[in-house]
């Protein structure tokens, strides 16, 4: 699966964008991992690994770059109710 890293018995997304690695958190599973990566590629028009909703790309397509960043690691770095779906 493309941006999905075991590291420290920990899953983390990472994507490049501009030439820059941006690291986008650590999460319990890869499947949480890859749900967080998918996301992003859809901010950058890139391929993802699985399908999005139509509702997950509405209320992408709603946000910047910056605003995606701040949600996802806001959403990661709370631990509550963690999930991107």
């Amino acid at each position: 699966m493309r941006g999905v890293y075991y590291k420290n018995m920990k899953w983390q997304p990472a994507i490049k964008v501009d030439k820059k690695q941006i690291h986008l958190g650590t999460v319990g599973s890869q499947q949480e991992v890859a749900c967080f990566y998918d996301r992003a590629t859809f901010m950058c028009g890139r391929e993802p690994n699985f399908e999005l909703t139509t509702k997950e790309k509405d209320e992408l397509s709603k946000l910047g770059w910056d605003d995606f960043l701040t949600m996802t690691w806001s959403t990661i770095n709370s631990k509550s109710n963690l999930t991107c779906l």
